[in-house]
C-alpha cells in the first residue's frame, strides 16, 4: 500500500466517523425529543384528574386556536394549542401544564410570554398553570378581571343614577 491510499483510506474513515457521530446524535436528540413529548402527555393526562378535582370541567384537551399578526403589514398566521380548556363557575380557562417543579419560576419569561400568548389567542376569563411536580393550579390573571368588575359596577351605578333622577323628575 503507498502513501496516497493510505491518505485516502484516512480520509474515507474520517468521513464515515463524522457521519456516524451526527446520524448518533441526530439519534439521540430524537429519542431525548420522544420521551420528553411522552412525558408531557402522561402529565397532561394526569392534570385532567387534578383539575376535576379543583371542582374544574375539562371542555377539551389540545384545543387548537388560530393567531393572526402582521409584521411589517404582512398579514401571519399560526395556530396556538393549549394542553387543556376548562371550566368553573361558568368561566372559561386555558390550562398549561407544567411537569417540571416550578417553585420560585412561575413568571419566569418563557412561561410568562406562553401565558400571554394563550390569552391573546383565546381571551379566556383567566389562564390556569397546573403545577404536576406539587400538585397545584395557579390561576394568572392579566388585570382584564379588574377592568370587568368595574365596567360592571359603573354600569350597576349608572343605571341607579338614571332611576334616581327619572323619579325625582315625576316628583318634581
Amino acid at each position: 500500500m503507498n502513501e496516497t491510499s493510505t491518505y485516502i483510506y484516512t480520509a474515507f474513515g474520517l468521513l464515515l466517523g463524522i457521519i456516524a457521530t451526527i446520524w448518533t446524535l441526530r439519534s439521540l436528540k430524537s429519542l431525548k425529543h420522544r420521551k420528553r413529548s411522552c412525558q408531557a402527555k402522561l402529565a397532561e393526562e394526569k392534570a385532567q384528574g387534578l383539575l376535576k378535582r379543583k371542582g374544574y370541567e375539562i371542555i377539551e384537551s389540545q384545543k387548537r386556536m388560530p393567531l393572526v399578526f402582521f409584521v411589517d403589514g404582512q398579514k401571519k398566521e399560526t395556530v396556538i394549542i393549549a394542553d387543556h380548556l376548562v371550566k368553573k363557575g361558568g368561566r372559561i380557562y386555558v390550562a398549561e401544564v407544567k411537569d417540571r417543579d416550578l417553585k420560585g419560576k412561575l413568571l419566569d419569561p418563557g412561561i410568562r410570554r406562553q401565558l400571554l400568548e394563550y390569552n391573546a389567542a383565546f381571551k379566556p376569563d383567566g389562564v390556569l398553570l397546573v403545577d404536576m411536580k406539587n400538585g397545584r393550579v395557579h390561576l394568572v390573571g392579566f388585570g382584564r378581571e379588574k377592568m370587568a368588575i368595574s365596567r360592571q359596577q359603573l354600569f350597576i351605578i349608572a343605571a341607579l343614577l338614571s332611576i334616581i333622577v327619572l323619579l325625582a323628575l315625576k316628583i318634581l
